[in-house]
Formats: structure tokens, sequence, C-alpha cells
């Protein structure tokens, strides 16, 4: 709400000495936040990308503000997607984001990370709804290790950003 009190929005906040203190997730007054919703999100932001019709290899997922989904960002490499949550507020949605991305882009894996402050984040780790996800994923494009082991160096590779504009 505003300061006299009228509907703004939606959001997540990590506080009010954050930078950005709020992340602006709807403006419609009545969302229910449920799984539904944050499939439809993700369908948005994957549909956007497939009218890009970009070549296979790496590329950008999900990419924050542009897709409706503030502080989170998504690339995808060899059928393994790597999530980042720029925000905890929005990663306490993590299992429906994640739920609805394993659902929609038919991944080989899932390994997600949130950030601590800034721009330092935690190490990967696999989603708990895919467990099985693999560590070793091959990285086709220039510049970068061939390979990624995600199990030998949880810090990293971490892929540059945005992908789809790297020529």
């Amino acid at each position: 709400k505003d300061m006299n009190g009228d509907f703004l929005g939606w959001c997540v906040s990590e506080g009010p000495q954050a930078n950005p203190a709020f992340r602006i997730l709807s403006r419609e007054r009545k969302v229910d936040f449920g799984a539904s919703w944050w499939a439809a999100q993700v369908e948005q932001a994957l549909a956007k990308r497939r009218a890009l019709a970009l070549p296979e290899g790496p590329r950008r997922l999900i990419h924050g503000e542009a897709d409706g989904l503030p502080g989170l960002s998504a690339e995808i490499s060899d059928g393994v997607a790597l999530l980042s949550y720029a925000s905890l507020g929005l990663a306490s949605y993590g299992d429906l984001i994640e739920a609805a991305l394993l659902q929609q882009a038919r991944l080989r894996g899932l390994w997600r990370r949130h950030s601590l402050g800034g721009d330092v984040f935690s190490p990967w780790h696999r989603s708990p709804l895919a467990p099985d996800s693999p560590a070793q994923f091959s990285v086709d494009e220039p510049g970068l290790p061939g390979r990624a082991d995600l199990d030998a160096d949880p810090q990293g590779p971490g892929l540059p950003r945005p992908l789809e504009r790297r020529r």
C-alpha cells in the first residue's frame, strides 16, 4: 500500500534495509500465489524464449523482472537448468517455481542457489524435486570450460548472463 493506504501490489521483501526493498510480483488485488499462478508465470517466460527460436546450447530460460519473476534467473546448458534466487522472499516459493520449471522445460536436472547478499551466492545445490540431477554437463560456449562439475566445484561455473545476447 502507499502512504495513503491505497493498494499498489503484492511483493516480496528482504526488509527495509534491503536493496531493492520490495520486488513486485503482481499488481492484481486478488491473487492466489499457488501452483497454478507460478506455473503460468514460468510458462510465459518459457514462451518468450521459444518465440526467439534460439539455437540449442546454453541460454536463458527466465530473466527476472522482464518475465514478471523479480530476482529469479534460470539458465540451461545440456538439459541442466541453473536457477538463481536473488531474493530469499522469492526463494520461499522455490518448490512451486521448481515444480513448474521441471514440468514445463523437460530438464535432465535442476540446480539452485540463493543470494547471500549483493552479488554473493550460496554454493549450487540439487533441487530436492530433481534429486537425480547430473552434476556434470557440457557447456558449449566460447570462453567457458567445456564441462562443468557442480559436485567438484559447487561455487561455479555460473553461466555468463544473459546468454542469448552473447555473439
